[in-house]
């Protein structure tokens, strides 16, 4: 399944020209299975102009495959535990995404996305000495990029 982002939705609704609004259209004329993140829902219905712009993404996004966290609260208080701590510890974290990965070479260099990623349309997640297998996820912390890949550390507990 292809997981989709806010701003690719914005770009999609507000007709923008964008590789990745292209990309949108074509998934759903092809009926390439995609989900919406919860949390991209409510940015969206967040950045609704007026009433009638509400409506209209109210009644789409409901017609939409959502991806949900099995456990909502427990994913998001977990996160939120982890910089808490790490915080407390002294660490500062600028950014952290949780990474799907896709490929760990010989090396260790990972290769992921995080939500946000759609395989064959995004940037990627680029993971120097990633212990993590195929198909887990990670936590880890935004540190740099590379063209318009997203260069990251993984995060170990």
């Amino acid at each position: 399944m292809i997981v989709v982002d806010t701003s690719v939705l914005v770009d999609f609704f507000r007709g923008a020209d964008t590789s990745a609004a292209r990309a949108l259209d074509r998934i759903e004329r092809d009926d390439v299975p995609f989900g919406i993140p919860v949390i991209c829902c409510q940015e969206l219905l967040q950045g609704a102009r007026d009433e009638p712009e509400w409506r209209l993404l109210v009644k789409y996004l409901g017609t939409q495959q959502l991806v949900v966290p099995r456990d909502g609260w427990s994913t998001h208080e977990a996160a939120a535990r982890i910089y808490f701590d790490c915080r407390r510890s002294g660490i500062t974290i600028r950014s952290t995404v949780d990474c799907l990965i896709d490929s760990v070479e010989a090396d260790g260099t990972g290769q992921g996305r995080f939500y946000g990623q759609a395989p064959e349309i995004d940037s990627v997640c680029i993971i120097d000495k990633c212990t993590a297998q195929p198909g887990e996820f990670i936590t880890a912390e935004i540190v740099g990029t590379k063209d318009y890949d997203l260069i990251v550390k993984q995060l170990l507990y």
